[in-house]
């Protein structure tokens, strides 16, 4: 029996990761450069690129946590035998 829910859809799986790495890259840099801008003097839109990032990287950690565990690595062989 095959177990084929969202999370675990080895078919999905690449793409919705991909999805979260995207997001998490992205919003790193926003973060940065907001509080980059907001310590040289420019606190209005540093004010917003924190909050831009902060919100990006608070989703971008939930969605690549909602992905579950990686499927068990199966070498083939059986050392025992």
């Amino acid at each position: 029996m095959s177990d084929t829910t969202p999370d675990t859809d080895l078919r999905t799986r690449p793409r919705r990761a991909g999805n979260a790495r995207t997001l998490l890259m992205v919003a790193g840099p926003f973060l940065a450069a907001g509080i980059a801008l907001a310590a040289i003097g420019d606190a209005e839109i540093g004010r917003w690129l924190v909050v831009a990032g902060a919100v990006g990287l608070l989703l971008g950690l939930h969605r690549y946590g909602r992905l579950g565990a990686d499927p068990p690595i199966d070498f083939g062989t059986d050392p025992s035998a």
